[in-house]
């Protein structure tokens, strides 16, 4: 195999990460919606039994008091059954608007995310179809399209913590991911502007984080 063989099945290979990785978020991005739908569903028709429930009861009442088979001093029940609906009612309208909000916050940022990798993805094809490319150039472009995507997973996990006011349980696992991303960051300077951007924000975010769980440790 040639040297530009061996580059362009380089080539392949890192365009494939960006590819498999932008596919992934799509497949997250549909699953997270789909949970939302369903949890959503299932909470409607679960309000909606309840206060079916509290209706009939409300009917029967109704029909037994007019035929006098209970006293109509019980009536005043009728009042607190329908204070008791609407308050289920307005209670999980407001409850899914909340939690509503914060799913569609973490989907924009999958759309911010998706969006962003079809440009690097379209900026790196560009790269490849440079036959002037170098070795070292090449392996520079490995190095930044690893980082980028570990970027991306960081702070797509940051922001859905975030917005759940949850703790980011998988920081630790990312340590290594700034160590090296902090290293090579300076030698990114002449490559994609806004991937590296992004990995220069996942470096801010990471140290952050960082600071916070110690404090919060101590």
């Amino acid at each position: 195999m040639s040297d530009r063989e061996e580059m362009r099945w380089k080539f392949q290979q890192i365009q494939e990460i960006i590819t498999t990785s932008r596919l992934e978020h799509d497949k997250e991005r549909d699953n997270h919606l789909r949970d939302w739908d369903d949890l959503h569903s299932q909470t409607i028709s679960g309000r909606n039994t309840i206060l079916g429930g509290i209706g009939f009861v409300i009917l029967l009442i109704v029909a037994l008091a007019s035929i006098d088979e209970i006293y109509k001093e019980y009536l005043w029940i009728i009042a607190v059954l329908i204070v008791v609906g609407l308050s289920i009612f307005v209670l999980t309208n407001l409850w899914i608007f909340r939690v509503g909000q914060k799913i569609y916050n973490v989907d924009e940022v999958y759309e911010q995310q998706i969006l962003e990798m079809i440009g690097v993805e379209s900026w790196f094809i560009g790269c490849s179809l440079d036959e002037n490319i170098t070795k070292e150039q090449l392996a520079l472009l490995v190095y930044f399209i690893h980082d980028y995507v570990q970027a991306l997973s960081y702070l797509l996990k940051d922001s859905y913590y975030k917005i759940h006011k949850g703790e980011h349980k998988e920081h630790e696992g990312f340590k290594n991911v700034w160590n090296e991303a902090k290293n090579h960051y300076e030698s990114y300077e002449k490559l994609n502007s806004s991937a590296r951007e992004r990995i220069s924000t996942f470096i801010k975010t990471f140290e952050e984080n960082e600071q916070k769980n110690k404090v919060s440790s101590i």
